[in-house]
């Protein structure tokens, strides 16, 4: 899967569209007040992007923190919303930055503010992964 993965991603894609994105898009960098979105912080690594480099990101993100599920169904919605399907290939790009290092900032990161099965955090990027391959 691994290496199906990073020869995907070695094949270069042009992206059909471009707009300013976050590069960090999660949850951690979104302000509620009574259930309703009302910012976005952290901005530092904004750009000119595909925006669905912000969508592997997040799903990324999900994933670790979360489960390939609530990845999945953030997919959903991003596409139901957007009117546009997400290109695999971006999906599998994000989620590549995925590496060992993640085991130990995420829960300085976290800093118990949250559950986090540090030990489970592979096996749900190789669950989202392969279905990310599989809906090439």
């Amino acid at each position: 899967m691994w290496t199906e993965a990073i020869a995907l991603v070695a094949e270069e894609r042009a992206p059909t569209r471009s707009g300013f994105v976050h590069r960090d898009y999660q949850h951690f960098n979104m302000l509620w007040s009574r259930e309703r979105l009302t910012g976005v912080v952290d901005w530092s690594e904004a750009c000119i992007a595909p925006p669905e480099v912000d969508v592997g990101h997040c799903r990324l993100n999900l994933t670790v923190l979360f489960s390939a599920d609530v990845a999945d169904r953030f997919l959903e919605m991003y596409e139901a919303e957007s009117g546009h399907r997400v290109d695999p290939w971006w999906d599998v790009h994000a989620l590549l930055s995925y590496g060992p290092s993640w085991k130990q900032f995420l829960p300085v990161q976290i800093d118990g503010r949250a559950p986090l099965d540090v030990d489970g955090m592979t096996r749900r990027m190789e669950e989202v992964l392969d279905r990310s391959l599989r809906r090439r």
